[in-house]
């Protein structure tokens, strides 16, 4: 299953950004809290996550160098997320 962060830009730019998953899971998941897997992952960077998004797999500056990291690590299909630049006091 493919996660990605879809953006729609409109003539201002920027409209509104959407998660987007290509296939519907068959199992339920508990809540991750993602601020705690990514606390130590640097504002502004990429980070690719493990199929069970519980922890960082590989950290990259753009979404593809995280994307690569991410699958040379062994992950067939890693989630890939943007770290905010506003960092959450968790």
């Amino acid at each position: 299953m493919a996660h990605f962060l879809r953006t729609f830009f409109g003539a201002e730019g920027a409209v509104a950004d959407e998660a987007v998953a290509t296939a519907p899971s068959k199992v339920a998941m508990p809540p991750i809290k993602l601020a705690e897997v990514v606390r130590d992952v640097p504002a502004g960077c990429w980070a690719a996550l493990s199929k069970a998004q519980d922890r960082v797999i590989a950290i990259g500056k753009t979404l593809h160098e995280a994307l690569e990291a991410g699958k040379q690590s062994g992950e067939k299909d890693p989630i890939v997320i943007k770290v905010s630049r506003t960092r959450l006091v968790v």
